[in-house]
């Protein structure tokens, strides 16, 4: 994964950053991670080649569907019986028809492939006897894709947007991944400034703020007395907990760093961003393995200034719109 990630960013940095950065014309920071995680996935987990146009309709088509399945049709059941005349759900219900077009595409490469690889998430499905057809195989190929790709994606524009923000952060980072072997990747992952500023990153705009649920197996009281009863779902909220100034302090909305170097058992056991216990983040591993491999490498070459703060918004996930960063060259790695 890791070799995939740096190829693809540096195919990234040449084709598009490089000239942008010679011309003085910023870039969409959200978009472009996107694009570069996707191209990953597709290629680590499912031994795809994912071509421009089919990442385009596949963001635009998961925007339409889950808005239209996650909310509208939620909040109106009965659109599921009239949605033929209304044009927005039709139009989700089109784009949701492409998307298993495209996993299905998905399927058959593989199946097309004398000779794949044993040991990524695609030959885990496609050996999986409980699978009934290509429909049901279809639903987890884009499960684990869009689950696979957003949230890193978003994680990398806030930690690139907030190191924008504060240039001396940043210097600190580049000056430490310097210091490391050049190019790689493992020297990279060692370095505990890079680690620090993606973790307060993380902690100031967790990409999955609203939190997860778990449902209570006993009845539990807490230590300020109140007592939670055994079937209560109970919602974390991660952008709460992850702010909070009695455990972070007073400039707990202020991004530092430092704050990791020697946090507190509660700060360790209050960052929230892969949930917790035994039904935590399945793709922590592989969010790590990008995230601390395309940043160092964007850093490693190119100095980062904001142009436009966008904003902040969120669905499913929390993500910036319309940031747009300017690239200064500041080491010529290529």
């Amino acid at each position: 994964m890791n070799q995939v990630a740096l190829d693809y960013t540096t195919k990234w940095i040449k084709e598009k950053l490089i000239p942008w950065s010679e011309a003085g014309k910023s870039f969409d920071v959200a978009e472009e991670m996107i694009s570069i995680t996707l191209e990953a996935i597709c290629k680590t987990a499912f031994e795809y080649d994912i071509s421009e146009d089919e990442k385009r309709a596949f963001v635009n088509n998961s925007e339409y569907v889950l808005k239209e399945f996650l909310t509208k049709s939620i909040n109106n059941p009965l659109r599921k019986y009239i949605g033929s005349w209304i044009p927005d759900r039709k139009k989700a219900l089109d784009a949701a028809r492409d998307n298993n077009r495209f996993a299905k595409k998905i399927i058959a490469h593989y199946r097309s492939n004398p000779n794949p690889l044993e040991g990524t998430i695609i030959d885990y499905l496609m050996k999986n006897p409980c699978y009934a057809n290509d429909d049901e195989l279809a639903a987890d190929v884009l499960l684990y894709l869009t689950a696979g790709h957003d949230t890193t994606a978003y994680t990398m524009a806030f930690t690139l947007l907030l190191l924008a923000r504060h240039p001396k952060e940043q210097v600190k980072v580049r000056d430490d991944i310097a210091s490391c072997a050049a190019g790689s990747v493992e020297e990279w992952k060692k370095s505990d400034v890079l680690r620090r500023a993606i973790k307060e990153s993380m902690r100031l705009y967790p990409v999955s703020s609203s939190g997860s649920s778990r449902v209570c197996g006993r009845d539990f009281t807490t230590k300020e007395g109140y007592t939670i009863k055994k079937g209560t779902s109970v919602v974390s909220h991660i952008m709460m907990i992850h702010r909070n100034q009695k455990v972070f302090g007073q400039d707990a909305d202020s991004y530092r760093p430092e704050r990791w170097i020697d946090p507190t058992d509660e700060q360790k056991s209050s960052f929230l961003v892969f949930s917790a216990g035994k039904q935590n983040c399945v793709g922590q591993s592989l969010a790590n393995a990008e995230l601390h491999c395309i940043i160092p490498r964007i850093l490693s070459e190119f100095e980062l200034e904001v142009v436009d703060e966008g904003r902040i918004t969120w669905f499913l996930t929390l993500k910036p719109i319309g940031v747009k960063l300017r690239a200064k060259r500041v080491n010529k790695m290529m």
